[in-house]
């Protein structure tokens, strides 16, 4: 039964992401929300369909779906355009770069 459990949380997809009060709410795809976390980690720029991305301090976090920060990208790889299901794209200088979700650079 415990399997099943854990087998059935890591097969969700974040829906979106509401700021009420001072809490980012993630939601899944079946509209239940799954996480609160407090707005004091950043400003949220964004979701893909397992993580979410904030911007502070210079650095862009990025989130799994239960809320635990797991990568930290200096701001001055670019500025984030697109968030979408396992992939972020980035652009500077008229470049754009595509990372995945880990946030490792994938396409240049």
């Amino acid at each position: 039964m415990f399997v099943v459990i854990c087998a059935t949380a890591f097969s969700q997809t974040i829906s979106h992401i509401e700021n009420k009060g001072h809490f980012y709410r993630i939601y899944n795809e079946k509209n239940v929300e799954v996480k609160a976390v407090g707005d004091y980690v950043g400003t949220l720029v964004g979701h893909g369909s397992k993580f979410f991305i904030v911007v502070k301090n210079g650095f862009y976090d990025l989130y799994d779906m239960q809320g635990r920060k797991y990568k930290s990208i200096s701001t001055t790889v670019g500025d984030i355009i697109s968030v979408s299901g396992d992939t972020f794209v980035v652009r500077k200088n008229g470049y754009t770069t595509i990372y995945n979700s880990k946030g490792e650079k994938i396409k240049q």
